[in-house]
């Protein structure tokens, strides 16, 4: 364990603060796509469908910068359904249909392995201080039951940083820095793909007079 490292630079804490950051992102994100399906509830081909891709924008300099994923250019199967909230139910479905096949013989590299091992070696650290049976804080046993969900999916980064904030003196190396960073990285991609949806755009971005060229834009497409 680098202790030196540790102490002058505790990648565990940018990993907690990025992590805070997605989930305000995420929830803000939400409630945009509510106000964005309510504010626009009369403009039916804008409510029903999805923004053009930004190749479809206009090419003047002031034109709006818009990115849509690709699924969200489908035309959705319930007239009263969202775009996004088509994706969201779509991906949804995928993943259920996933969890019910057959689970395949894992093959298991060598960075798989040293995961497992870690995960492994840190939970046992975790339940030895927040194991219901071991400890009676109701906190503690929050945390140990939210290491056993983390433990099921392979997620070894949000398990040393439940050590950290639980007071849990896990190991952490140069493998263990590589992981946190690469979930960081994850992290702030699903940070822009929120902040690039045109409903976040449109509650948190746009002022009234982009929202009107949207409008105008939509119009002319879809009309």
């Amino acid at each position: 364990m680098d202790n030196i490292f540790v102490e002058s630079f505790d990648i565990r804490d940018i990993y907690f603060s990025k992590y805070v950051e997605y989930k305000k992102i995420k929830e803000k994100s939400k409630n945009a796509k509510s106000s964005f399906a309510k504010e626009l509830n009369k403009e039916s081909d804008l409510y029903k469908s999805c923004m053009p891709k930004e190749s479809q924008m206009p090419s003047d300099p002031n034109a709006i910068p818009i990115e849509i994923p690709e699924e969200n250019i489908l035309e959705p199967e319930d007239p009263n359904e969202l775009p996004w909230e088509r994706a969201e139910r779509l991906d949804k479905n995928k993943k259920q249909k996933n969890e019910n096949e057959e689970p395949s013989e894992e093959i298991l590299t060598d960075d798989r392995r040293k995961i497992k091992k870690y995960i492994k070696k840190i939970f046992n650290l975790i339940s030895i201080h927040c194991h219901p049976d071991k400890n009676p804080d109701p906190k503690l046993n929050k945390a140990w039951k939210q290491a056993r969900k983390y433990c099921t999916k392979d997620k070894l980064p949000p398990l040393v940083l439940l050590c950290k904030i639980n007071g849990i003196d896990a190991p952490i190396d140069d493998f263990i820095i590589d992981q946190i960073s690469s979930e960081i990285d994850r992290l702030d991609k699903k940070i822009t793909e929120l902040k690039n949806h045109v409903a976040y755009k449109w509650v948190n971005e746009f002022n009234d007079s982009q929202r009107d060229q949207i409008k105008t834009i939509n119009k002319e497409l879809f009309s």
